[in-house]
């Protein structure tokens, strides 16, 4: 609830499951984003996304998949459930792999 001083309670320290995939996935949209930026992309290209990550951020982008897609532009998006090593990182200790290509 919000305090009638103006601060705020935080009831339950934990974060949903809910929370930790949507997490994963913005994470996920902001490397995404900084790979078009990389490739010398411009801010209206459409693109063909891979992702290639491991199960918990698979499952996340799966989940956040239209959310992703709309974010950056993706008009295919490639999900390959896989352990990644040297990707790029995400979440507290995690990495994918990202490739995007113009439309």
């Amino acid at each position: 609830g919000i305090l009638s001083a103006g601060g705020f309670i935080i009831l339950d320290g934990k974060v949903t499951p809910e929370l930790a995939a949507e997490g994963l996935a913005r994470d996920v949209i902001r490397q995404i984003q900084q790979a078009r930026k990389d490739a010398g992309l411009d801010v209206s290209d459409r693109i063909s996304l891979s992702v290639r990550a491991n199960s918990e951020t698979a499952s996340a982008v799966r989940a956040h998949a239209e959310l992703i897609k709309s974010e950056t532009l993706s008009l295919e998006l490639d999900l390959v459930e896989a352990d990644v090593v040297g990707g790029v990182p995400v979440g507290d200790d995690q990495s994918v792999e990202i490739s995007v290509a113009k439309l």
